[in-house]
């Protein structure tokens, strides 16, 4: 009986400990998100302005998509020697995926004059990875290394920033996008059909001409790749803090590119360069404790502020 008493007792014990524990665990992370959103939200201004774009008029913004006028497919010489050149930016994290993603560009390797290849790869690496580029691609290519953070939306910054493709009127932006979150292998299809729908050959010429032609910041994706969540959260309020640096309104949550990849032209490339990149320890501050409202999410968003095309 006494075995018994001292198990029940033992028991309750260790019971509440877990419950304490776990009880602590949230108040601490209730404390740890509270502490930075009063760090980041130093102001009442801004705890206002939060409060405003987090839980109003996030969920009031609502756009109708424009499909792209899909021009006849001429197939002449002279079509194809005046189309206007056109390049790429890869954000290579995961190598095997990145020769995954230039074997399906090379069937419309045509199109792109320059592939900029942004990584943090080794040297052994990089060598590995070179050797194993398309033949067809190989001379095109140009290996830029950068600093591995902010996932592809400060690497991609950096492509733009060093004016590789200064020249060029339409930009197919792709990275390594694994998702590994996403069971049976559907990130890998995921990925494969975006990127696929994106060099769609039905519609590859009349985006490129599109995009050139435009003489408004514009990006272009396929329709069925488009988010238009309606709510954003702490996204909303950063990026209207982006906006707001760069002298624009903010127009609020509107449909942007899924996966953060898509065509855009040259004028959105030159508002994406002015975008301040953040440290990796300011970025880490800022984000402890969630992923709304980081960098990334807010680069990702960002060309909802500008016109678009679907198709």
């Amino acid at each position: 009986m006494q075995h018994v008493i001292e198990n029940r007792i033992l028991g309750s014990m260790r019971s509440w400990g877990v419950k304490i524990y776990i009880l602590k665990s949230k108040t601490f992370a209730i404390a740890r998100r509270v502490t930075l959103s009063i760090t980041f939200l130093r102001t009442p201004i801004r705890l206002a302005q939060f409060l405003y774009w987090t839980y109003f008029k996030s969920s009031l913004i609502t756009e109708e998509l424009t499909y792209l006028k899909e021009l006849p497919d001429h197939k002449s010489s002279d079509e194809h020697d005046n189309l206007p050149k056109a390049g790429l930016i890869l954000h290579v994290y995961y190598p095997d995926i990145g020769l995954e993603i230039l074997t399906q560009v090379v069937p419309a390797e045509e199109y792109f004059e320059k592939i900029i290849i942004t990584h943090s790869l080794t040297p052994d690496s990089l060598k590995n990875f070179k050797d194993e580029v398309p033949l067809e691609l190989a001379n095109k290519c140009i290996f830029i290394k950068v600093e591995n953070h902010l996932r592809d939306s400060g690497p991609f910054i950096q492509a733009l920033r060093s004016n590789y493709l200064k020249d060029y009127k339409a930009v197919l932006k792709l990275h390594t996008k694994k998702s590994p979150h996403l069971q049976n292998n559907r990130g890998a299809l995921w990925r494969i059909n975006l990127i696929d729908s994106l060099l769609n050959p039905r519609y590859i010429k009349s985006v490129i001409r599109e995009l050139a032609s435009n003489n408004e910041a514009l990006w272009i994706c396929p329709k069925n790749w488009i988010s238009i969540k309606k709510q954003w959260g702490f996204n909303s309020f950063q990026l209207w803090k982006i906006m707001g640096d760069l002298g624009k309104a903010f127009k609020g949550p509107c449909p942007f590119p899924a996966g953060n990849m898509y065509w855009l032209n040259s004028h959105l490339s030159q508002e994406i360069k002015k975008i301040e990149i953040p440290t990796l320890a300011r970025n880490k501050n800022l984000n402890i404790s969630w992923n709304d409202g980081s960098f990334e999410h807010v680069v990702e968003r960002f060309p909802s502020q500008f016109s678009s095309l679907v198709f």
